[in-house]
């Protein structure tokens, strides 16, 4: 599709999409996220190969689509909440945590971090350490969203895979 006619379509269909999508994501950011990833998916079809008869229906089904998919990433993602006390103190030199297990879990947090490949850490010390949006971070790199979530994805998996030990340390302790 060329431009003209997604940006007519983005003006006609974006307020009542935006509620839609932010009546049922968990995160504001989310919501941004997922409208913007339905538009560029619009504008990157090809009207040839795949024509779109009912673009508000396209637009809806693939706005709950991605809702489904975020949901189901998050829920994967998701430490249990009786751990997140514990995991959010190591972040808090106040907290009575000792001083040596905070520095076991920064030291191996910095060397997991050092093991990923540059994407995958620089989108989750983007996200997680300086706390810039997908949105935020692919509009200043051109990087499509879509990309960011995958690498994010990646470091993740990979961090979660080193820290499941130190994990079960401090939820034994």
């Amino acid at each position: 599709m060329t431009l003209d006619p997604i940006a007519a379509i983005y003006r006609e269909h974006r307020e009542a999409l935006e509620r839609y999508i932010a009546g049922r994501a968990r995160w504001p950011e989310d919501a941004e996220d997922i409208l913007q990833d339905v538009f560029y998916s619009l504008a990157r079809l090809d009207p040839v190969t795949h024509p779109v008869e009912n673009v508000a229906a396209w637009l809806y089904a693939a706005a709950r689509n991605r809702l489904i998919d975020r949901s189901r990433k998050q829920r994967e993602e998701r430490l249990p909440d009786d751990a997140l006390e514990e995991i959010t103190a190591l972040f808090d030199d106040s907290a009575p945590l000792p001083a040596m297990l905070r520095s076991l879990f920064w030291e191996t947090l910095r060397a997991a971090l050092d093991e990923l490949p540059d994407g995958p850490r620089s989108v989750f010390e983007l996200t997680e350490i300086d706390g810039f949006t997908f949105k935020e971070i692919s509009d200043s790199t051109g990087i499509p969203v879509n990309t960011l979530l995958s690498r994010k994805h990646r470091a993740v998996t990979h961090l979660r895979r080193r820290l499941q030990s130190l994990y079960s340390e401090i939820i034994e302790r």
